[in-house]
């Protein structure tokens, strides 16, 4: 996708800095950059928290300092280059950058992509971040007292699962700054729990150094995060092992270790998810599922959906 510029300035941020609110437009890019890289230590002057649920076709806004932030979209597609990595977002994932990494988004679509974007101000995110790390005792003594060791998520695509699509709505359909600030503890709790999964993802890894089991798992996220973004696409070993920068054998290797399967087998449970959702929120046929998931055969996919699920797709749909 080409880059396209800003072509009209946005309102100033004004919103208060401890209350997460709604916002439907893109804010001026000059305007964001520049209380980026103000000191984040200042009253008034340090990322407000809000939700960024903005339509558009096509927008480019580059090298921003930004908060913790999750990327997401209630339609459509984006795609962010965080630190040099660069991803697309499908409607089905979202994306986590860290409080100081700089990104970069960037849409271009023939139809509008409604994104739903989270930036978390760095007082809410610490305030929050206390409350889960700190003991009762601590917090009873200094209810201000500072975090030492912040939060910190890998950037690779996470899939929407029931509880994230249900926080989202929650999140769109309430949007004063109480009921949106009540749920973001869940929501960090929740994001918290995956962190343990990615732990045991990086521990299964047979590596003697930590460090190195760590560059492993960040590689294999590359491959995975691909699979994430285009699932229908038919990757070779080849093709995958090239985007981890790792030897066929060796990523193939490492790849069962951390996730438990083949990069195949992890390709058909996408593809099974997508037609889990597609049988309750459309009315489309078994077998134009099959064809739209790119199944040879009607059968094949049946067969592989009740060896994943438990019953037939039909029957699926049945009991929803």
């Amino acid at each position: 996708m080409n880059p396209r510029p800003i072509l009209s300035p946005d309102p100033v941020i004004t919103a208060p800095n401890k209350s997460p609110f709604m916002r439907k437009d893109f804010p001026d890019l000059a305007t964001l950059k520049a209380r980026a890289n103000a000191p984040q230590n200042k009253p008034g002057e340090s990322w407000p928290s809000l939700i960024l649920n903005a339509q558009t076709q096509a927008t480019y806004r580059p090298d921003i300092r930004g908060p913790f932030s999750l990327f997401m979209n209630r339609r459509g597609q984006s795609r962010c280059t965080i630190e040099g990595y660069n991803i697309e977002i499908p409607e089905d994932t979202f994306l986590i950058s860290n409080a100081g990494q700089y990104y970069s988004l960037e849409i271009e679509s023939e139809t509008p992509v409604e994104t739903f974007n989270l930036h978390l101000g760095n007082a809410l995110l610490e305030q929050i971040q206390a409350s889960l790390s700190l003991s009762p005792e601590t917090l009873l003594l200094d209810p201000l007292a500072p975090v030492t060791q912040p939060f910190v998520f890998p950037n690779r695509l996470n899939r929407k699962d029931a509880f994230v699509c249900q926080w989202l709505e929650k999140a769109r359909l309430h949007v004063d700054s109480a009921s949106l600030e009540a749920n973001l503890q869940d929501l960090i709790v929740y994001l918290l729990l995956g962190q343990k999964q990615i732990q045991a993802e990086i521990k299964r890894l047979p590596a003697l150094k930590q460090g190195t089991k760590q560059e492993l798992h960040q590689r294999l996220n590359r491959a995975r995060d691909c699979l994430y973004a285009q699932p229908l696409y038919a990757y070779s070993l080849e093709e995958l092992a090239q985007i981890a920068c790792l030897s066929k054998y060796h990523f193939l290797r490492m790849f069962r270790a951390a996730y438990g399967c083949t990069p195949h087998q992890f390709q058909l449970q996408l593809r099974v998810e997508k037609a889990r959702a597609l049988l309750a929120q459309t009315r489309l046929s078994v077998q134009a599922i099959a064809e739209l998931l790119c199944f040879d055969e009607p059968a094949s996919f049946s067969r592989l959906f009740r060896k994943k699920v438990g019953v037939y797709p039909s029957q699926y749909r049945h009991l929803l």
